[in-house]
């Protein structure tokens, strides 16, 4: 880190152009403008907000990069109420990446006013449920950024039509906001809780450390659970994920992959693997992945952090 760029945090409301929903926004940049090298921006993932990732944008900001970061309709600050916190309003999953994108262009504008480039390199990086979203995203935008950066990210699961059948089961009998344990066990707990039960804590699977999984677990922002209606949407986006079906506007954007080798979202290495192959066969051509030994999902809160904070430096400034 370059302890000598003076950073600044910023946070401030952005009204969603889809349906007038107040969405929370992060941005930490550095204090002189002359010193910023691009824009990051992050989207995180289910069951989490914006805040969770403020130490790694001021790794970044630390380092030249104006970051930002909003929370999810649905999610974090992003709610007319908080019993909301799960529930992505009607526009779902097409409006939450229609937000995404929103952010995009309102920090180009912010960031031409600022440094008077219109030319700053401009990273997505997405994490878990948002490594989803942002390959939804450029099936559309992918003009708009430089550099994708995935991390966490789910591999193709062969369950995905099953899980929707049964959600919309669950929703004619109980309802789109209704909670249901049945619909916690078969999405998380069989894929991801259920390798992990031996440890005896709720999420062990999300990372090594317990104290970490035991800060996540108490933040009362990422205490809540998923409504039927934000399981669909979140399935919805990882069926169209792995769809395919588009041609890339910018085909030679430099795509990379994180994960840890032991985070059962990758499912496994051959899985991992697959979706990679899939964007090269989209049409991507600079697509490349690492997986780190003795790492779960949360790869940005692992003990051994600063690795993955290096190596996704050293992939936005290549």
């Amino acid at each position: 880190m370059n302890s000598l760029i003076n950073i600044i945090e910023t946070t401030y409301t952005h009204i969603s152009g889809t349906d007038g929903l107040p969405l929370r926004v992060l941005r930490i940049e550095p204090t002189d403008p002359k010193s910023i090298k691009g824009i990051v921006q992050m989207v995180h993932g289910k069951n989490e907000h914006k805040g969770r990732y403020a130490p790694f944008m001021r790794y970044l900001a630390a380092n030249g990069y104006l970051t930002i970061a909003n929370d999810h309709r649905g999610h974090g600050e992003s709610v007319h109420h908080p019993q909301d916190r799960g529930y992505l309003y009607e526009g779902g999953h097409q409006a939450l990446i229609e937000d995404i994108h929103e952010i995009t262009l309102e920090v180009k504008r912010y960031s031409e006013d600022v440094c008077g480039r219109k030319d700053l390199p401009f990273v997505l990086l997405g994490h878990s449920m948002g490594s989803l979203a942002a390959r939804c995203y450029i099936r559309k935008y992918d003009a708009d950024i430089d550099k994708l950066c995935l991390i966490g990210s789910p591999s193709k699961s062969r369950k995905i039509r099953q899980g929707l059948m049964m959600l919309r089961s669950l929703e004619r009998l109980e309802g789109k906001k209704a909670r249901s344990k049945l619909a916690d066990l078969l999405i998380i707990g069989v894929n991801y809780e259920f390798k992990f039960r031996k440890e005896g804590l709720k999420n062990a699977w999300t990372n090594t450390e317990r104290d970490a999984v035991i800060e996540h677990n108490n933040d009362p922002l990422c205490r809540f659970r998923f409504t039927l209606s934000g399981y669909e949407e979140m399935l919805k986006m990882s069926m169209l994920t792995y769809s395919g079906g588009y041609t890339p506007q910018n085909p030679h954007m430099p795509i990379r992959f994180f994960s840890g080798a032991n985070d059962p979202c990758a499912i496994s290495k051959k899985r991992f693997i697959g979706a990679l192959h899939l964007l090269k066969k989209i049409g991507y051509t600079n697509v490349r992945g690492k997986m780190y030994n003795g790492m779960r999902h949360d790869i940005l809160h692992e003990k051994e952090k600063h690795k993955v904070y290096c190596d996704i430096l050293k992939m936005i400034e290549e």
